[in-house]
């Protein structure tokens, strides 16, 4: 006990989609919070005011959306 424990649903796959869809749904009804990358990069950092934080927006800006 005593994590919590996040998935971000853009870094997660299964052959098909529906087993990905429930594997995830079943994950957020045992208390798993079901995010993306971005969100949870940005969470960990915490802050905005540092160098790290504008590194990796920089590296996001990147990604294809």
């Amino acid at each position: 006990g005593g994590f919590e424990v996040h998935v971000p649903h853009d870094a997660v796959n299964s052959r098909r989609p529906a087993d990905k869809e429930w594997a995830l749904r079943r994950m957020a009804d045992a208390g798993a919070v079901v995010t993306t990358t971005e969100s949870a990069l940005f969470e960990m950092l915490e802050r905005c005011d540092t160098a790290d934080f504008k590194t990796v927006a920089k590296l996001i800006k990147k990604i294809p959306v």
